[in-house]
């Protein structure tokens, strides 16, 4: 296990020391950062297991990812070989150093380490000034231990913690005019943690409009940055060259872009201070000699793992247009594509440009919520922009989906898995019986609006839905009767008549069905008590003969894969009982 005593009491500097109050001996919740686990075994228990197993890396790792700072810190004391293992564990995760119990101590921790840089530099720059060697590296705390940071609190955060304590008893103007800046601590902090990993990065205003931020996210974020959303609700415009170079610095490890901006070619928009790209490129270039012959040779598509690109609130008020195509000759692995609020000028070139620079797309959302969508032309240049098929189609919101996109979405019945409509006025009953007979893989089919009093997809017709040959009166055979597993439409109410039973039997075909929602939820009026577009499932209106459970007991029986039933009243509690006792995989799901 190593010798007692030679172990580096450096990892106590920030865990141990920062805190007017000791953090070893102290109180576990409030002063050793937040519990790696809720069930972490105490630290005598566990000891006689770390003895022996110290010697298999993998077990090691297991053990620190159940035990909480404090207990990291007492094994990081122990001995050389235990501070050895336990370092990088009690490092990995420092996201939490922007809360109120932490901050403090976090900037004190980050500050010092700067200062000390310079101060070192400073005699490096006197020794070479004598002609005296200088010292060969660093022995700074996060010199030595910055490697093994993989989490950071976000930069908004990040920046605002190590900002300068807003007491009035200390932030005098002398004592603010001594300390470092805090983006010049952020940089400081990222330079020295060259393993971060950035899942998700918003850039909102705050990070846009401040040059120094800008650039710090540029090169030392950005780069690690696997999702990324640039602008927001209130963002406002972008100049399109600014946008660029942000851009520029994502690495190939981008997965997925969001965008929420209006572009624009006119700086005065850009906020407060703002430079153009060429000037931070001028800098950054001036600081990173050797970065642009590097980025000369750059592959042609910088983004291999994108697959999801999002446009939510998009405009364009630049004269030259030039951001997009831009952006769409990087977008060639990009499979997942929503549009939600774009303008009309952005929509149009991305439907030009869709088939050559995005051919990789299989699933589109465009819309969302109560915003409304585009036109029939531009949703039908839209479904027309696939190369291979759509597998995913959802469309919501789109007051004008007419004959030109209804066209366009037959096309790709073939490819099609999930169909989203909602909701679609001018899709008829004749149009979704044609989806599900011709769409072989079509796995969910959601064509009506849930939303009280609002109009939504015309009801499906009962006699259209049977869909009779006409020859020997038998059903059909549908192309997605063993692949249907969510099926969300609405129904005319079926009149009693000797086809009522049909219509069981054609839901019956659907052997893999798991979710089946006919009909919105009931929206009770006072002359009104039911809904007209609901299918009526009883056993009356055409099941077999059966009393009591017979209508729970059908489904149960004819849907071997049924998940989730929609639609029973409040009272019906037998029928509740009896799924859960004999189909507790079986959800339900009571109209209150």
């Amino acid at each position: 296990m190593g010798q007692e005593g030679d172990q580096d009491t450096d990892v106590t500097q920030f865990w141990c020391t920062q805190s007017a109050t000791p953090r070893i001996g102290g109180n576990r919740d409030s002063a050793h950062g937040p519990s790696k686990s809720t069930t972490t075994s105490s630290l005598s228990a566990i000891i006689p297991f770390i003895t022996i197993m110290f010697d298999l890396l993998e077990i090691d790792d297991m053990i620190c990812q159940h035990l909480d700072n404090y207990d990291l810190i007492q094994c990081a004391q122990v001995n050389v070989a235990w501070n050895k293992v336990v370092i990088p564990h009690l490092w990995e995760d420092l996201s939490y150093g922007w809360l109120p119990d932490y901050r403090e101590d976090f900037r004190a921790m980050v500050r010092e380490d700067f200062l000390e840089q310079e101060e070192s530099q400073e005699q490096d720059k006197s020794l070479e000034h004598q002609n005296q060697p200088t010292s060969s590296s660093s022995c700074s705390i996060l010199a030595k231990y910055g490697y093994y940071v993989r989490k950071l609190p976000d930069p908004r955060n990040l920046i605002d913690c190590l900002n300068p304590p807003r007491d009035t008893t200390w932030s005098t103007q002398s004592n603010l005019s001594k300390e470092p800046p805090a983006v010049d601590l952020a940089r400081h902090l990222y330079r020295h943690c060259p393993s971060i990993q950035v899942e998700y990065l918003h850039m909102q205003r705050e990070l846009l409009d401040s040059d120094d931020v800008f650039e710090t996210i540029a090169e030392y974020i950005l780069p690690r940055v696997r999702h990324l959303y640039v602008g927001g609700r209130h963002h406002g415009s972008l100049q399109s060259q600014r946008l660029k170079y942000l851009l520029e610095h994502c690495s190939s490890a981008l997965e997925s872009l969001t965008l929420g901006v209006a572009i624009s070619d006119a700086k005065a928009t850009l906020g407060h201070g703002e430079k153009d790209k060429g000037e931070c490129e001028v800098k950054y270039r001036e600081e990173h000699p050797d970065k642009g012959s590097e980025e000369k040779q750059q592959e042609p598509n910088p983004w291999p793992l994108l697959k999801e690109l999002r446009l939510l609130r998009c405009g364009d008020i630049s004269k030259s247009m030039e951001f997009w195509p831009w952006l769409w000759s990087r977008c060639c692995h990009v499979e997942r594509l929503k549009v939600v609020q774009v303008d009309d000028i952005i929509l149009q070139d991305l439907a030009e440009n869709m088939l050559t620079h995005i051919p990789s797309l299989n699933e589109i959302y465009m819309g969302q919520g109560d915003t409304a969508f585009g036109s029939d032309d531009y949703i039908e240049a839209l479904l027309s922009g696939s190369q291979y098929g759509w597998r995913v189609i959802e469309v919501v919101g789109a007051e004008d989906f007419g004959m030109a996109a209804k066209k366009a979405l037959m096309n790709h019945l073939l490819t099609l898995e999930v169909l989203v409509l909602d909701p679609c006025t001018e899709l008829r009953s004749k149009d979704l019986v044609l989806i599900l007979s011709s769409c072989p893989n079509l796995r969910t089919l959601v064509a009506m609006c849930d939303a009280p009093y609002q109009q939504g997809a015309h009801p499906l017709e009962y006699e259209t839905f049977i869909d009779q040959d006409p020859n020997t009166g038998s059903l059909k055979t549908w192309a997605c009767e063993s692949s249907l597993k969510i099926l969300k439409v609405n129904f005319t109410r079926i009149p009693r008549s000797d086809l009522e039973g049909l219509v069981y039997d054609r839901l019956a075909r659907m052997m893999n069905l798991e979710t089946l929602w006919l009909g919105r939820k009931p929206h009770h009026h006072a002359e009104q008590e039911y809904d007209s577009d609901c299918l009526e499932v009883t056993l009356n209106t055409g099941m077999e003969s059966g009393a009591g459970l017979g209508e729970v007991q059908w489904m149960a029986e004819n849907w071997p894969k049924l998940r989730t039933l929609y639609g029973l009243e409040e009272g019906d509690d037998q029928k509740v009982e009896w799924l859960k006792e004999h189909y507790p995989e079986i959800r339900v799901s009571c109209w209150q």
